[in-house]
């Protein structure tokens, strides 16, 4: 049930997430790639494409980014306890395998590629940092109120 519902947190985080990061990523990381590579695609299209990959590569991200950080999460604590650092290693690596073949970024030489994936992979990186440890342990992460004690007198301290 943890696995499954974990998952289910990772995905919608996908689902939700996902356009912007695909719309951020095309005009941060696609329209200067465009430019580099002389592609024929105009800014408007590349922020479309952008938001319409991030619909439908989201949620699979999400849960690869969610069964990484569970599997990392079973580690030893002092080997890894870091989710948002294997959430970031994740997130990157997979829009690296897939965007490299994809857009062909090795013909363009391997700082630009490299600076490509960067680019279009810091969105949703940023974004996984900030997000996995809450996703993968929701209660823990979240700290309950402290309790409001009233004087004799009806004021709060």
């Amino acid at each position: 049930m943890v696995l499954q519902g974990t998952i289910g947190r990772f995905a919608r985080w996908g689902l939700t997430h996902g356009p912007v990061w695909g719309t951020l990523a095309g005009v941060l990381g696609g329209i200067p790639l465009a430019m580099l590579l002389d592609a024929s695609v105009n800014e408007l299209e590349i922020a479309l494409i952008g938001a319409v990959s991030g619909l439908v590569a989201g949620p699979m991200l999400g849960v690869a980014v969610g069964l990484v950080c569970l599997a990392a999460d079973r580690a030893p604590k002092w080997i890894l306890d870091a989710p948002d650092y294997v959430a970031v290693v994740t997130v990157v690596g997979l829009v690296g395998a897939a965007l490299w073949p994809l857009l062909q970024l090795g013909a363009a030489g391997l700082p630009i590629g490299t600076l490509g994936v960067v680019l279009i992979a810091g969105v949703p990186a940023v974004d996984a940092a900030r997000s996995a440890p809450r996703l993968l342990r929701p209660v823990e992460t979240e700290t309950p109120p402290a309790p409001l004690k009233v004087a004799r007198g009806g004021h709060a301290s």
